[in-house]
């Protein structure tokens, strides 16, 4: 799949556009992943940037690669319900460094208050994790 730059740019620039920074704010505000003169630089030049700079820019614009990269926003409806809520998202982090037994621990913790359960989930204790 050939990248085209000047729509990667173009994506950019629209979803920047948005914030109603400037640039230079805008870069300030990522904490040195985005360095403006590289912005404008890779831009001129008509270049897309590295892996590491294209997802920081995903990042900062609360949008996906896959869109700057191709305008086509991801579908998976967990990859967006993490992108779009906070919470959720430092929640799953936290998960992740669970163990078996905390995992079961949480999942009977939903349980007792009654959270809806997966569908097609059995109601044997620790289903979710099989």
């Amino acid at each position: 799949m050939k990248i085209d730059a000047i729509s990667f740019w173009q994506r950019v620039e629209e979803e920047w556009s948005k914030t109603g920074l400037s640039k230079t704010e805008f870069c300030a505000q990522t904490n040195g992943e985005i360095n403006f003169g590289t912005w404008s630089n890779k831009k001129s030049l008509g270049k897309i940037p590295n892996l590491e700079l294209a997802s920081a820019f995903a990042e900062a614009l609360g949008v996906s690669l896959d869109y700057l990269i191709s305008g086509k926003e991801t579908t998976d409806p967990l990859t967006t319900l993490l992108q779009s809520n906070p919470t959720i998202k430092h929640i799953a982090f936290r998960l992740t460094k669970c163990d078996t037994q905390q995992l079961h621990c949480v999942n009977s913790l939903l349980d007792t208050w009654r959270i809806d359960r997966m569908p097609g989930e059995g109601m044997s204790p620790g289903a979710i994790l099989a």
